[in-house]
């Protein structure tokens, strides 16, 4: 698998941490995966991500996996804090959670501006187990962005970072304070890839 490499500079040492898995994250956003890409190489983002998929499925790198990225804040996972110093960070890029206007149409927060989401929207609700749930319409992963996941698993499988895809975690199980995120969200379909357990959040 042949992945272009575009160098980001907000990246920081692991710190000798061995890598242990990997966290799945939405962007956030309806815009192009270029747009995106372009905000984790502004120094002022001080965010950034191993990889991120486009909707298509054209997948970019942005750091190299001996360092740590910029993508997980405030988390806990397997009874550690700071959990970018021992994952890989994967973004796909997509809305999330989306607003459903009086009209019925769809739109997507960019800052304090609502844009117009021209897709598909699937009604969900992300249970996080604890009494709190988010019911609501969210945008459903492509099936070149799974394909290119998926692909993109099978190629950090040939790596010395090969232990980490049996780990699989979405941002929102390890941000703290929990229920934080809500990325990947409910329509991330879990079932088509293994990971070691079931984590806490629920999706109905």
């Amino acid at each position: 698998m042949s992945i272009p490499f575009v160098p980001s500079p907000n990246f920081s040492s692991r710190r000798g941490c061995a890598v242990e898995g990997v966290i799945i994250h939405y962007t956030a956003s309806g815009g192009t995966a270029e747009g995106d890409i372009a905000w984790f190489l502004n120094p002022a983002s001080k965010a950034s991500a191993h990889f991120v998929i486009a909707r298509d499925g054209a997948t970019t790198q942005l750091v190299q996996l001996e360092h740590a990225a910029w993508h997980a804040g405030a988390s806990r996972m397997r009874d550690k804090n700071g959990a970018n110093l021992f994952t890989i960070g994967v973004e796909l890029d997509n809305c999330g959670l989306l607003h459903r206007g009086d009209s019925g149409k769809f739109f997507w927060e960019s800052g304090s501006t609502l844009c117009r989401h021209v897709g598909q929207a699937e009604e969900a609700t992300l249970d996080y187990g604890d009494g709190k749930r988010i019911k609501g319409w969210w945008e459903p992963y492509a099936e070149p962005q799974l394909a290119a996941f998926g692909a993109l698993l099978e190629h950090l499988r040939c790596t010395p970072f090969a232990s980490a895809t049996s780990d699989l975690v979405g941002h929102e199980e390890i941000s703290t304070p929990y229920g934080r995120k809500m990325d990947p969200g409910p329509l991330f379909p879990w079932e088509r890839f293994p990971r070691l357990s079931a984590r806490r959040t629920k999706r109905a």
